[in-house]
Formats: C-alpha cells, structure tokens, sequence
C-alpha cells in the first residue's frame, strides 16, 4: 500500500474543494493531527476511516487508492472534480464583478 501517495491525493482533493484538515477532522470526529499524518503518509487510515474521507471529499475509494491497485485503471473523477471546481471559481468571479458593477449603478441611481 502506498501510504504516502494516498496522503497526497487526500490532500490535493481537499484544497480543491476548498477543504481545511480542520473542516475534514470536524465531519469525520477525528483530530486535526490525524487528518494531517494520514495526508504525510504517517498514519495508516482503518477501512472506515478511508471510506469516510472518500465520502466526505465526494470520490470513490479507487481514485484515492489507485497508486496502490494493480489494475493501473485511471479513474476520470479527478479531472470530472477539477473541471466542475474551476467551473464553479469562474461562475463566483463572474457574479462578483456583475455584483461590483451592479452596485455601482446603484449609488449613482440614488441621486
């Protein structure tokens, strides 16, 4: 089993979704610590606890593990997540300015 390359997917799947260890520790009820020594390849994460942070970070447990599977299949949720992420950045930076914009309509309408 690769431990650390478990960790790194972890970790690069987390600070995708915008993810603290901290928001992570919270929804699985463990510590901050743990979260981190499992992303450094420092812990070895039970079955339950791989599931739970599979399922908590919306991947399957095969992506998370494919470093360690033999079948060397290449699971498509990586890139499915990074494109629907860098899709949603775009929408929010869009609706930041239309909302900058709108605002500053707005003080000049007030006149």
């Amino acid at each position: 089993m690769n431990y650390e390359a478990l960790g790194k997917r972890i970790r690069e799947i987390r600070l995708l979704q915008h993810y603290t260890q901290v928001d992570v520790a919270e929804q699985l009820h463990y510590s901050e610590k743990h979260i981190g020594n499992i992303e450094r390849g420092d812990a070895r994460p039970s079955l339950e606890c791989l599931v739970c942070i599979a399922n908590t970070l919306h991947v399957s447990t095969d992506y998370l593990l494919q470093d360690s599977l033999s079948s060397g299949e290449h699971d498509i949720s990586y890139e499915v997540l990074t494109t629907v992420t860098q899709f949603v950045d775009q929408q929010q930076l869009s609706i930041q300015n239309l909302q900058k914009k709108l605002d500053f309509v707005n003080q000049f309408s007030s006149f």
